[in-house]
């Protein structure tokens, strides 16, 4: 999950501080997944769904090619 993390922040080109405001997490949630201290939760997870699901649909697709 880290690197998919990193991988979605660099192509929406967002700053963990900036996914963390868009999400409504604290910044901590977003370093303490990218640094592998913390697995993120069913909550992060739906968070991510549901404010990028465009994102969502083609990382989907990718698996199903």
């Amino acid at each position: 999950m880290r690197e998919r993390l990193l991988k979605f922040m660099e192509m929406e080109k967002l700053s963990a501080s900036r996914l963390a405001e868009i999400l409504g997490v604290q910044p901590a949630t977003i370093s303490h997944i990218i640094s592998g201290r913390n697995k993120p939760s069913f909550e992060f997870i739906e968070k991510m769904l549901l404010r990028f699901p465009k994102r969502s649909e083609e990382h989907t697709s990718e698996l199903q090619s």
